[in-house]
């Protein structure tokens, strides 16, 4: 039997804000890490990655084009309909995917240009008529009380702002999740620092002039356990980033998922929903264990979907061996540009008919909690972790 997913609500349960302003100049510059820095990566290296090929194929469908439509008819064609009025593409895309909740990591980037004011509102209106809820970022909250201070300040002085400020956004806004990608800085090994090393760590790495990650690990993991307080406090989960990402700052020697063990082994964090996002890709196999070994554990599947071609038609499988259906969710981490968090959307639902067709024709499972399966993982699983309900 030919399971089809396509018309179920989607829940994205990781991703971020998305603006004209932060189109890459090359269409699909965003499927490749390597950077310009030492080497310019040329357009045809670009165009030639498969995530890329995947998504402007999915989007001449969408569009109405034949699928050999050269590459740049079908960008023109993009352009030309988000340019008529972006609101209007935004939500044709969303509708045609089936996302009806979006939750948006606030933090974005990790590297690079915080968003302006202006960036925060053109995404407010494309999104007006949207269900969004907001994640919010530890490091880049720290970075940004700092920067944002007249004048320098002491560690006392700045966990009172901190608190304050996490105070205000979490009873004034619509906020999920808190998130730490804790990974980028200094790795995953979270250690359990006193207050004074903390406070050392604070002022040389705001105000002193070495940035190595190892001046600032105290301190970061020391904010950490802060972000597990408001958790408890506020009954927040707490988001973790896990696996891959940009570098150089993302050193994937440091991403391992199985470098939390201690900090999954403490009472305080056991008594949160801890979510390890992106399945731990490449870290699959270790992501799943994990997930079956921790009550409070959660993960997700987003920037495989988005980033990482078919990646997730291998990672899946492996995820569903441990985690429990009822403990995996959807999400993009799509970012910067629309079309990757309604493309992931898109091509996951496929992705998942495939794979749970498979349990099915092997009697792992019948078509009705196959059924049952899909709707967790695209939504439920997330409404009711979120409190989206």
């Amino acid at each position: 039997m030919k399971l089809d997913f396509s018309e179920f609500p989607v829940v994205d349960a990781h991703a971020h804000p998305f603006m004209p302003s932060r189109e890459k100049k090359v269409y699909g510059r965003r499927y490749i890490l390597s950077s310009d820095r030492y080497r310019k990566v040329e357009d045809e290296v670009v165009s030639s990655t498969l995530s890329y090929r995947m998504m402007l194929m999915e989007l001449a469908g969408f569009l109405g084009l034949p699928e050999d439509t050269p590459d740049g008819e079908i960008i023109a064609a993009r352009n030309e309909l988000a340019g008529q009025s972006y609101r209007d593409y935004v939500e044709k895309l969303f509708r045609n995917a089936g996302i009806e909740t979006f939750l948006s990591e606030t933090g974005f980037p990790v590297q690079g240009q915080r968003l302006r004011p202006e960036e925060v509102q053109a995404f407010e209106t494309a999104t007006e008529n949207i269900d969004v809820r907001e994640v919010i970022r530890l490091e880049m909250t720290c970075n940004h009380l700092v920067e944002d201070a007249e004048d320098k300040m002491g560690f006392h002085e700045f966990l009172e702002l901190f608190h304050r400020h996490m105070k205000e956004r979490i009873e004034n806004g619509k906020v999920a999740a808190l998130k730490t990608v804790i990974g980028y800085f200094t790795g995953l090994e979270i250690l359990v620092p006193t207050k004074q090393e903390a406070e050392r760590s604070f002022l040389a790495f705001y105000y002193g002039t070495d940035k190595d990650r190892w001046i600032q690990k105290p301190f970061r993991d020391y904010m950490v356990y802060e972000f597990v307080r408001l958790c408890r406090q506020y009954e927040l989960p707490l988001q973790i980033h896990t696996g891959a990402g940009d570098p150089p700052s993302c050193d994937l020697r440091l991403m391992r998922p199985s470098l939390l063990y201690e900090f999954m082994n403490r009472s305080d964090t056991g008594e949160i929903p801890v979510v390890l996002l992106h399945g731990g890709y490449p870290f699959v196999e270790e992501m799943a264990f994990m997930v079956n070994g921790y009550a409070n554990a959660w993960t997700d599947v987003s920037s495989m979907t988005a980033d990482d071609s078919i990646a997730v038609e291998r990672a899946l499988p492996m995820l569903l061996e441990k985690v429990p259906l009822k403990r995996l969710m959807y999400g993009s981490d799509g970012a910067g540009d629309v079309d990757p968090i309604w493309f992931a959307a898109v091509n996951f639902k496929k992705v998942l008919a495939r794979v749970l067709e498979g349990l099915v024709s092997r009697k792992a499972l019948t078509v009705s909690y196959a059924e049952k399966a899909a709707a967790w993982i695209l939504s439920e699983n997330a409404r009711d972790l979120y409190h989206l309900k």
